[in-house]
């Protein structure tokens, strides 16, 4: 079962980790460089599920942006653009965002549902992370500590303090939050 629901009139859907796998896989498929971040890329990190997650929240290149559009439509995913964000949905419901990281200078920008993120492109490194046996990419842990420090979650607040980054890159990331 890809989807639970709780409460009709609160509509609390929870996003399934068989799906994020699936959905996963298709990404590598197709080889598309994609970073998950945000909750499944801090459970990245913890190795397992802590909790149940809304959606999935990745970033990927601005460059990929029709392959990505052409394989999630073949997929039966509903797709709605907002700035350089892909909004996928399913009946009508968010489950995945997708960033298109625009590159300005030695710096991409990231254009997400609640912010604009401008980070140095070495941030974007490759960085495996694991829930159980699966391995995916994550985001580096400058990225995921920015992500994590504005989470409701105080698990995913304590994971991020003795999180290692380099101080120096960290300071350079900007982070504009939308009115």
């Amino acid at each position: 079962m890809i989807w639970k629901y709780k409460n009709y009139r609160g509509v609390k859907i929870f996003y399934s980790f068989e799906e994020m796998k699936t959905f996963i896989r298709l990404l590598e498929k197709n080889r598309i460089k994609y970073r998950i971040h945000a909750g499944y890329g801090l459970e990245g990190l913890r190795g397992k599920i802590s909790r149940e997650h809304w959606d999935l929240d990745l970033l990927s290149l601005k460059k990929y942006e029709k392959k990505l559009e052409k394989i999630i439509e073949e997929e039966g995913y509903e797709i709605h653009k907002h700035r350089n964000l892909l909004k996928i949905m399913r009946n009508r419901i968010k489950i995945i965002d997708i960033g298109l990281l625009v590159k300005e200078g030695d710096k991409y920008v990231s254009y997400g549902a609640i912010a604009e993120t401008r980070f140095p492109s070495k941030l974007f490194k490759p960085q495996k992370g694991h829930i159980g046996n699966f391995k995916f990419n994550i985001a580096s842990n400058e990225l995921l500590k920015l992500w994590g420090s504005t989470s409701k979650y105080i698990n995913d607040r304590k994971l991020i303090k003795n999180l290692e980054v380099d101080t120096k890159l960290y300071k350079k990331i900007r982070r504009k939050l939308y009115a």
